[in-house]
């Protein structure tokens, strides 16, 4: 039983949720932070109250709060468009490494230099003698 938690835990994806809940925390308390630090003090400075919580109506002795729904609904489309800004930069990475790898297997596919040392070509066209044409010119 030991054994088969050590594949379990050890699997790739566990790993990977797993970072991908810390940091989803971590991310919270971004997003948080961003809310009470600059968003709802802009809000106060505007409507004269922190946040959209006392914005509602009062049904008999029940107090119906429209507020935490618009709360949720700026957290929500502040989240989402912090993560399109994520997602994006991180779309765009892949798209250069990937051009990037193509560009440099396209470069490795190129026909290689087939001239050899002996049978290279001078820059005016006409053959480079071998070692025993210039023996034999220079003996004549």
């Amino acid at each position: 039983m030991l054994q088969e938690f050590k594949v379990f835990i050890t699997k790739g994806n566990i790993i990977e949720v797993a970072v991908g809940l810390i940091m989803a925390l971590y991310f919270q308390a971004i997003i948080d932070a961003l809310l009470e630090g600059v968003l709802y003090p802009i809000i106060a400075a505007i409507f004269g109250k922190p946040d959209f919580q006392a914005i509602g109506f009062d049904i008999g002795d029940a107090f119906i709060s429209i507020g935490l729904v618009i709360d949720a609904v700026i957290s929500f489309v502040i989240v989402a468009f912090i993560l399109f800004l994520v997602l994006r930069g991180y779309n765009k990475l892949k798209a250069d490494a990937a051009n990037r790898i193509r560009a440099s297997s396209t470069r490795r596919r190129s026909p290689p230099d087939r001239t050899l040392s002996g049978s290279s070509r001078r820059s005016s066209g006409s053959p480079r003698p071998t070692a025993m044409a210039r023996a034999s010119l220079s003996a004549a």
